[in-house]
């Protein structure tokens, strides 16, 4: 009895630590990181803990505010020390002056949700947090094993590619508690395609008795990339399920595999779609407009598809402008509720030849996004950066939009 109540207690916990007031979520997208910075000042720990999510909703552009934030995790409240931790780790490499303070919060806070959230900040710092690698490997020893999926995540995404990491996360896919498992495949996707071993486990996970694992298990086949009949054969039947999350999830997955074989990843077709490709970037520079999508295999058991509508600038020569379409389904690692983003941008550049490629941009613009859960319904509005090169072979995309970032994107559909 102790013990599910003790249980029901960290769940709440969790529940307060995430959910955000959609009135105060709204207000803060009128809110700059000056005026945030002031609010870490204040008396009331709600003021503070809604400061620190405002800033980590600011990512790398709150950089100024990481001393204050390290501070923060000294708080004497637990949800602005957890919230501290989580918008370091959303600000990213720039917030590595914060190293030692998450270390610190680690090791020693009495919450596990505070020493988990540092823990994750850590390994979304990258390899500039390597000095916290010891102190991670300890953690691993020391915490529970359900919070063990993110803590390996962390050493992989600060190491490098980590067999024994690889191998603990592959472990984790057939432990007992659902949770854990559905946390190991999450992790996992965030490994992307070095993650080419744990594939066979992670087909076997479709057909887990938890619709989340199942899910997510999709989710990261489709971010690792590789094809095998073992593979589309267990998503083809994952696409059956009767949970629609589920099937959806599977069905977005063949499409990106069948996608990459089409290419020539896994040999078939790659002569018909080249053509099509180079008509659509020949198009652009006749002057004319071209659509491009692709299904999301991004972060943070990120699934979803995205959109680019690129047209000749006003210009002329290699001047372009566009828009961008996305809608995003998130189940992150602090939350039991799924967080939907939808995204529409629009954006201009000037574009310029570079080695294989045939043009590549730096566009600027401004895009709105949407984020609605259980828990939240906010908009926040804010600076575009799309980077993006048209080669022969295909369109290789990075977006950053606030605080979401897809890196290295391959369009090879038109948009349905």
């Amino acid at each position: 009895m102790l013990r599910s109540a003790l249980v029901i207690v960290h769940v709440l916990l969790l529940v307060l630590l995430t959910a955000v007031p959609p009135l105060a979520a709204s207000n803060a997208d009128q809110k700059s990181v000056a005026e945030w910075l002031g609010d870490l000042l204040d008396d009331d720990p709600k003021v503070r803990a809604l400061a620190a999510s405002g800033l980590g909703r600011k990512g790398d552009e709150a950089a100024v505010a990481v001393p204050a934030l390290a501070k923060l995790l000294e708080d004497e409240a637990v949800v602005p020390r957890a919230n501290a931790a989580c918008a370091l780790g959303r600000i990213g490499p720039k917030a590595s002056a914060a190293v030692p303070a998450l270390v610190k919060a680690m090791e020693a806070d009495p919450e596990s949700a505070v020493r988990i959230r540092a823990a994750v900040a850590l390994g979304a710092i990258g390899p500039d947090a390597s000095e916290a690698i010891p102190a991670l490997e300890k953690a691993l020893k020391r915490e529970n094993v359900r919070v063990h999926a993110p803590i390996a995540g962390s050493i992989w995404r600060i190491k490098g590619e980590s067999p024994e990491m690889l191998a603990l996360l592959t472990h984790l896919l057939e432990v007992s508690d659902a949770d854990t498992r559905a946390a190991a495949a999450r992790a996992l996707q965030e490994v992307g395609p070095a993650a080419k071993d744990a594939v066979a486990p992670l087909a076997i996970a479709l057909f887990d008795e938890d619709a989340v694992v199942r899910k997510t298990a999709a989710d990261a086949l489709a971010h690792i990339g590789v094809s095998n009949p073992d593979v589309i054969e267990s998503l083809e039947f994952a696409e059956l399920d009767d949970v629609e999350a589920v099937s959806k999830a599977a069905t977005q997955a063949l499409t990106a595999l069948r996608g990459q074989g089409e290419k020539g990843v896994s040999g078939a077709g790659a002569a018909d779609d080249a053509a099509p490709d180079r008509n659509r970037f020949e198009a652009l520079a006749a002057g004319e407009s071209v659509a491009l999508s692709c299904a999301i295999k991004g972060q943070s058991a990120e699934s979803g598809r995205i959109t680019l509508k690129i047209r000749p600038g006003s210009g002329g020569g290699t001047e372009v402008a566009g828009d961008l379409e996305a809608e995003i389904t998130e189940n992150p690692y602090y939350s039991d509720s799924q967080v939907v983003h939808e995204l529409s941008a629009s954006f201009s550049g000037v574009g310029q030849e570079s080695g294989d490629a045939k043009w590549v941009f730096g566009a600027q613009g401004r895009y709105t996004e949407r984020t609605t859960s259980e828990d939240v319904d906010y908009e926040t509005e804010g600076e575009l950066r799309v980077e993006f090169s048209l080669s022969d072979d295909g369109a290789v995309v990075g977006v950053v939009c606030g605080a979401v970032t897809w890196p290295d994107l391959v369009f090879d559909a038109p948009p349905d």
